[in-house]
């Protein structure tokens, strides 16, 4: 404070200065901070400017404080509030900002409370540096300026690779670093192995459980750095990856959503893991597929509404087990049906809306005529015997009679056995159209047709002379041989089969379904593919080969296809003429790239085309 001529442009040195009270001089001020007002001490006014003094004006050299006055309220966009620093302005920034080399120190020995969230909280626009504590993963987390990672860098590891070469005859063998069995990654041929079952690991001396081939191929990854994380989250917070105590592992979506695999999902042994359990069970499964494979069994749906059931080839037809039970009482097609309407009742067959035959614990009923092809063998035909004549209207054919006294007839008789102790004299026909069966004859001249249900020639040596054999019923009906009972050589110029390929059975290791691509090895003869352009290559499982080699063979069997159109199990894209080999996909088949071509890795060529991934494609097998 300056008292000097008014005008004056430099009190500072030309004027007098007032001290401020409690400076030890009798000029007493001061200043009122809240009012805004400069005081004097009334007792002890300056007397440069008391008494009357003119021409003289009071200064106040310094700066001038605009805004509110006083500790607390607000400054500019920060509010003070008791112990509390907060923005005025919505989604603001509070900045500390020191000058130069400055830094921002929080002096106490308790601790520093960090902001606190779940997932879905985390600012939208972070800036690089912002940290925070999860709450959905209970970590520490920090944005790096492209994704939020756990603080320490849990998250990052490297990877380390060393490929070993079996020898066939050991099991253990040196790594390149000393680790545990759960610290690396081991596959077999591309297969991934489970630690501390299939390996172990101490020290850098690995272990296998079972000693590996010379043809096989070890990789082992080494992991380091890694830390260990209960919980994996998505940004949006409504997916969960959880590793429970129990050694579970926990995929949480949400519930509108669905976990979604884009590759095919396979167990790391065979036959020891389970898709649900006998008390926690998946509810539908959707398959587009149509075939099902359990155990020796194979489902299918083979056309429409239809399901069929086979043996594990496929083609053969399962037997249904005489201890199973049929729950349903009834099966039915159209207005035809059997049926068992109650409990321990009666079995009733319904022809086109009519009952016809009803089956009691005491024996059969026939509602309408009784027609049999051959014999006609009952117990009782509605009663203990047929007592008195039995007398019919003009018949076309009866095809079972008891003992007649007579018997006239215009037309022909058919019967299974037309039997009696002797015939006396002669039998005398006219011309006959068709004679079903007969005895013994010396000679027998007809000029129509013999229709029989068995033709049969006596002796070893018996041969039944034909120009011709033409089949006259049903298309893929009936047999010439069976399987227990088989014909030695067929003499023919040429033949001819629906079906499209030329196949031989081998010995398997395993049942595999039709479409599957084999090559030689394994504990058998034959066993899957599961590498690529590999020279062992077999061929392609049959589907319904025309023609069938060792056909005999026993035991577990593969049906393999040598030449010929057949489906193919592939991994695409595919462009019909490529060339196949064998796939590292387990059972599929790619298209070669010559560079890797090895003799005899070619399965054939594509008959079709298809796009990326796993179908099934029709197949010229070649070599």
């Amino acid at each position: 404070m300056y008292v000097d001529t008014t005008g004056s442009t430099t009190p500072q040195t030309t004027g007098t200065r007032l001290f401020q009270a409690g400076s030890g001089s009798d000029d007493t001020w001061f200043f009122d901070y809240q009012a805004g007002i400069l005081n004097f001490n009334g007792a002890t006014i300056p007397s440069v400017i008391a008494g009357g003094v003119t021409g003289k004006s009071v200064f106040v050299v310094g700066y001038r404080y605009v805004g509110v006055f006083g500790v607390g309220g607000d400054l500019g966009n920060i509010t003070f509030s008791n112990n509390t620093i907060s923005s005025s302005s919505a989604n603001a920034t509070i900045v500390i900002q020191p000058t130069g080399t400055g830094v921002v120190t929080i002096d106490t020995t308790t601790g520093l409370v960090l902001p606190t969230g779940n997932t879905v909280q985390r600012p939208a626009s972070p800036d690089s540096g912002t940290v925070r504590f999860n709450t959905s993963t209970l970590n520490l987390e920090i944005y790096d300026g492209f994704s939020w990672t756990t603080a320490g860098g849990g998250n990052t590891f490297t990877i380390t690779n060393q490929t070993i070469s079996p020898d066939g005859s050991s099991a253990v063998y040196t790594l390149d670093q000393d680790s545990t069995s759960s610290s690396i990654l081991l596959t077999i041929n591309g297969v991934n192995q489970t630690p501390d079952i299939d390996y172990s690991v101490a020290g850098n001396s690995l272990t296998m459980a079972t000693t590996p081939l010379n043809s096989d191929l070890i990789q082992v990854r080494f992991l380091a750095g890694v830390v260990t994380n209960n919980t994996m989250t998505n940004s949006s917070g409504n997916a969960v990856i959880t590793v429970a105590a129990s050694g579970n592992i926990d995929l949480q979506p949400s519930t509108d959503h669905s976990v979604n695999s884009y590759g095919n999902i396979l167990p790391t042994a065979n036959v020891t893991y389970n898709l649900g359990s006998s008390i926690l069970r998946w509810k539908d499964l959707w398959l587009s597929g149509s075939t099902l494979t359990l155990g020796n069994i194979v489902i299918k749906n083979s056309s429409g509404n239809t399901i069929s059931f086979y043996g594990p080839d496929g083609v053969t037809p399962a037997t249904l087990d005489a201890n199973a039970e049929i729950v349903a009482d009834s099966i039915s097609s159209g207005t035809s049906n059997v049926s068992i309407p109650t409990a321990n009742g009666n079995v009733r067959t319904v022809a086109n809306g009519n009952v016809t035959l009803t089956v009691t614990s005491t024996g059969a009923n026939v509602t309408g005529t009784l027609n049999a092809t051959g014999n006609a063998n009952v117990g009782n035909l509605g009663a203990t015997s047929i007592v008195g004549t039995l007398t019919t209207a003009a018949q076309t054919n009866i095809t079972s009679v008891g003992t007649l006294g007579s018997l006239s007839v215009a037309g022909n008789i058919t019967s299974g056995n037309l039997q009696g102790t002797s015939i006396v004299g002669t039998l005398t026909t006219t011309a006959q159209t068709n004679i079903t069966s007969v005895g013994t004859l010396g000679s027998l001249s007809v000029a129509g047709n013999i229709t029989a249900g068995n033709v049969i020639t006596t002796g070893s040596t018996g041969i039944l002379s034909v120009n011709s054999i033409e089949h006259s019923g049903s298309n893929s009906v009936g047999n010439i041989g069976s399987s227990s009972s088989y014909f030695d050589t067929v003499f023919a110029t040429s033949t001819s089969a629906q079906y499209a390929d030329l196949a031989e059975k081998y010995s398997s290791d395993d049942w595999y379904s039709p479409g599957t691509v084999l090559v030689f090895g394994g504990s058998a003869q034959v066993t899957v593919g599961n590498q690529y352009a590999d020279h062992r290559a077999a061929g392609v499982v049959s589907t319904a080969p025309a023609h069938l080699m060792n056909a005999e063979l026993l035991g577990i069997t593969a049906t393999v296809a040598l030449a010929g159109q057949v489906p193919c199990k592939v991994i695409g894209p595919v462009s019909k003429g490529d060339v196949l080999t064998t796939a590292d996909i387990e059972g599929y088949a790619k298209t070669l790239d010559f560079s890797e071509f090895k003799p005899g890795c070619i399965i054939g060529k594509a008959l079709e085309e298809c796009g990326s991934g796993p179908t099934t494609i029709l197949v010229a097998v070649v070599r």
